[in-house]
């Protein structure tokens, strides 16, 4: 785990924290796949490593929602508060419409993050493509399948694996 957009230092430091010990809101509302609301933290027992250090930093109560579109988690957004019982049901229902369209909005950036990555690597797919049609006497289909089946062999991405035969294509 780690964060992606911290709102303040002590932000990232009470996530470290909630990693760190693999306990807290945050962790939980991901791996229970629930909402987290507290009341007092400092009254808090679900978390024994993690509450002592939110308190002391000033954090009294947190609300922790698992992101996600599917069954996938993509993530968690956490709000913390230096007031006791700061969040009430209905804040709590406010938020999950938000973290809803936060998961979407976040599913269609890597969604376009991914198109991005397959317009940058297909020139040299392509290439890769093209040195085992001439090599081997394959079809383009042929060769993209060689491709894919070198990919899942050696755990490597597609574009690596292309990227690497391109580069290395006078060595043999």
């Amino acid at each position: 785990m780690r964060t992606v957009a911290p709102s303040s230092d002590l932000v990232a430091e009470l996530d470290q924290v909630q990693y760190r010990t693999r306990q807290g809101p945050c962790v939980d509302a991901i791996a229970e796949h629930e909402i987290y609301r507290t009341g007092d933290l400092a009254d808090e027992d679900r978390w024994p490593d993690f509450t002592p250090a939110a308190v002391r930093a000033g954090v009294r109560s947190m609300l922790s929602y698992r992101l996600f579109v599917t069954e996938n988690t993509l993530g968690a957004l956490n709000i913390y508060s230096s007031k006791v019982s700061a969040f009430s049901a209905q804040t709590e229902l406010d938020g999950r419409t938000f973290a809803t369209h936060a998961a979407i909005a976040l599913v269609g950036a890597q969604h376009e993050a991914d198109l991005y990555a397959a317009i940058e690597h297909r020139d040299t797919i392509g290439m890769a493509k093209g040195i085992l049609t001439q090599r081997h006497d394959l079809d383009p289909l042929q060769a993209f399948n060689m491709l894919v089946a070198a990919s899942q062999h050696s755990n490597l991405k597609l574009h690596a694996v292309a990227t690497w035969l391109v580069e290395h294509r006078h060595d043999t």
